[in-house]
Order: C-alpha cells, then sequence, then structure tokens
C-alpha cells in the first residue's frame, strides 16, 4: 500500500470485523444501536473502516471496540470520523483517529 505523505503511522491491512456505537451528542451516552463494520487498516494513530447501510459524519465520535486478537475480546476506546468515502450505493469507507492513545 502507498504511503500517503500526510500520514504520519504506517497502516497495516486488517480484514477483522469490528463494532461502533456513535454518539449523537458528545455529552450524552453513545446511541445503543451497535453498528458492525469492517475494518480495513490500522495504524498507531487510527483505522480505516468500511461500512453498509449507515452513513457516519466528520467529526463524529464513536465508541469502537477494537478486536484485539483471533479471541473474542475487544477493547473499547474512542475514535473521531476525519473522513468518509462513498464506495457504492450503501458502502462506504472512514477514517477513524484515536481520540486517546
Amino acid at each position: 500500500m502507498k504511503q500517503n505523505s500526510r500520514r504520519a503511522d504506517k497502516r497495516y491491512p486488517c480484514k477483522s470485523p469490528m463494532t461502533f456505537l456513535p454518539f449523537d451528542d458528545f455529552g450524552q451516552p453513545p446511541c445503543k444501536d451497535v453498528v458492525r463494520s469492517k475494518i480495513i487498516d490500522v495504524s498507531d494513530s487510527g483505522m480505516r473502516i468500511r461500512l453498509r447501510g449507515r452513513t457516519l459524519e466528520e467529526g463524529m465520535v464513536l465508541l469502537v471496540n477494537v478486536p484485539l486478537s483471533s479471541e473474542p475480546v475487544t477493547v473499547p476506546s474512542l475514535a473521531q470520523v476525519k473522513w468518509i468515502r462513498k464506495e457504492k450505493p450503501g458502502t462506504y469507507e472512514a477514517g477513524l483517529k484515536y481520540v486517546l492513545r
């Protein structure tokens, strides 16, 4: 994968399912509707995901459940949507940046 000069951290391919809960208002608890997505690649500062049937907005904060390995264990973390790109009808990719790392 070609490294973009704007990126400070190297990306690593990752084909793993992931779930998240979006915050509609960061001052309130996250939505209760779990959203399923797939991680495309990860770095020390964030990740790129693919999701279907749901759009996100730039700046939106998500409570992501990041899988650790092949074990059924996840680590909750906060991430902010930095960009969104429509891939095909109903399918989107989004770049997430970890809020705390």
